[in-house]
């Protein structure tokens, strides 16, 4: 076993006693609650409930497999106090474009459409910023009111963590603009703000802020850490970039949040095929399930109307976590 004076000191804000540990986690038992504090101190240097643990749930015991706590996303496992905890993920999702459906085009008869599309998984214990986000440019194609453009294309495949997946993505109408500056520019705007999101939420996870390990996720976006909103930042640069007028007609952008229960609810067999559905004005025969219907968002700047649409899917995958904030 560790040092109890090192437990006491750090899991005991107040007096350093057996009796105030144990207050603390509510067991009767030493041996529980030392092992209940070395779990949820490794839940927290995984980054808490925004990490690839997602939500907490209740530490549990059986003599044969030791300590455990089941996470929304995972597990973390403790089989003997002198051991190391182990954490593990459960699943990845992969994006898919269903398509991009054109209502009506801005010019007369046909736009020159591409897209911009990034996949922001803010993942407190992501070691590079190409983990964080992922952005790529699709094809300029000639498209007409009616048409459904980039169906089926594959995004990528993501580790879910707690705050789910954004997908966000811009529409254009190429004019006179480069298009590679435009992705290469809003790329650079979506990895600052996705890295200074990650660095506020491992500042309140390594500084044992309550916000990162308590309740539920909620509404990300108004997530406030350290008098910072991770979310807002995002947000913020991306609208910023946007004001400042590009080469090419922006016939809008939106921010997909696909939160992480949505996604783990994608890894059930019955619940996914429930969720998939077949819009009429792409030709009936292109699944989907996201965004679901009544939250879509229009792309409808300058007179054009444009919608976007995602198929889901996640498997379910027993993998290490990354490994924990501050080297442990």
């Amino acid at each position: 076993m560790r040092s109890l004076r090192t437990v006491l000191e750090a899991a005991c804000s107040g007096e350093k006693s057996l009796a105030s540990l144990s207050h603390k986690y509510g067991r009767k038992s030493l041996s529980y609650s030392v092992a209940e504090h070395y779990i949820r101190d490794r839940y927290r240097i995984q980054g808490g409930k925004f990490g690839q643990l997602g939500e907490s749930g209740e530490v549990q015991h059986d003599p044969e497999r030791g300590y455990w706590m089941d996470t929304q996303l995972g597990t973390l496992t403790l089989h003997t106090l002198s051991g190391e905890c182990e954490p593990l993920r459960y699943y990845t999702s992969t994006i898919t474009l269903s398509g991009i459906h054109c209502f009506a085009a801005q010019d007369d008869v046909t736009d020159e459409l591409f897209a911009v599309i990034s996949l922001i998984n803010v993942n407190p214990t992501a070691s590079g910023v190409d983990q964080l986000v992922k952005t790529f440019r699709t094809p300029i194609v000639e498209i007409e009111s009616g048409e459904t453009a980039f169906q089926n294309v594959t995004l990528g495949n993501v580790p879910l963590v707690g705050t789910g997946i954004r997908v966000h993505i811009s529409l254009w109408d190429h004019e006179s603009g480069d298009a590679d500056e435009i992705r290469d520019q809003i790329a650079a705007v979506i990895e600052d703000a996705a890295k200074k999101g990650q660095q506020a939420i491992v500042g309140g996870a390594l500084g044992s802020d309550a916000a990162v390990t308590a309740g539920k996720v909620g509404d990300v976006t108004e997530f406030e850490i350290g008098g910072v909103k991770p979310f807002h930042i995002l947000s913020l640069g991306i609208a910023g970039l946007i004001a400042n007028a590009l080469a090419d007609d922006l016939l809008g952008d939106n921010t997909f949040w696909v939160p992480a229960q949505n996604l783990k609810n994608f890894a059930d067999p019955n619940l996914y095929a429930n969720s998939i559905r077949y819009d009429p004005a792409m030709g009936g025969d292109i699944p989907l399930n996201w965004p679901p219907p009544g939250i879509e968002k229009p792309f409808n700047k300058k007179g054009a109307l444009y919608k976007a649409f995602f198929k889901i899917t996640t498997t379910e995958s027993v993998t290490p976590c990354d490994p924990p904030l501050g080297g442990g």
